[in-house]
């Protein structure tokens, strides 16, 4: 019986390292690279109508998981505040998206000074589609719609970035 134990653990452990990350080809994870972003419904705090992430087609998007309760969050609005003052003119859109009560959103970007946008994921389950164990996650996003990179938002190269840009 132990053995048997040991083989369902191990094969549920490998089950959940399978979709670890959108680096994965594994079908079962819906965020993959190189593939159409994972489409999700986002409710603009700054009062714009609902619209679904692939209405973004045609921008190069950064697109950031976030909580407000986030030390590693609050300390990245800085950077991303940057990146945006510095790439919003060439077509990037940043995005902050958490599923926290909007209400709580709006007062903390506030407080934090957050100059790009901020959403709210309008349905439950936005996280998992995109394979968040933990945040701040960042997903880099084509014209096309396609993930071309994700991670930490601190580890994102401005070449890579540059370049995304220079695409039309």
């Amino acid at each position: 019986m132990p053995a048997l134990r040991t083989a369902l653990l191990g094969l549920a452990l490998a089950g959940a390292a399978a979709c670890a990350g959108p680096r994965d080809a594994d079908d079962r994870c819906a965020a993959v690279m190189g593939r159409s972003a994972p489409p999700i419904e986002l409710t603009w705090l700054d009062g714009g109508s609902p619209s679904g992430l692939e209405s973004l087609r045609g921008r190069v998007v950064l697109l950031e998981f976030w909580r407000t309760w986030c030390g590693p969050c609050r300390q990245q609005v800085r950077h991303l505040n940057e990146l945006h003052e510095r790439y919003e003119a060439d077509g990037l859109l940043t995005v902050a998206v958490s599923d926290e009560p909007a209400d709580l959103l709006r007062t903390t970007a506030e407080e934090l000074g957050i100059a790009y946008a901020t959403a709210r994921a309008a349905e439950e389950g936005a996280e998992a589609l995109y394979g968040i164990r933990s945040v701040p996650r960042a997903f880099l996003i084509d014209r096309a719609g396609v993930l071309v990179w994700v991670g930490h938002p601190a580890t994102l190269e401005e070449e890579r970035l540059r370049s995304l840009l220079a695409q039309r």
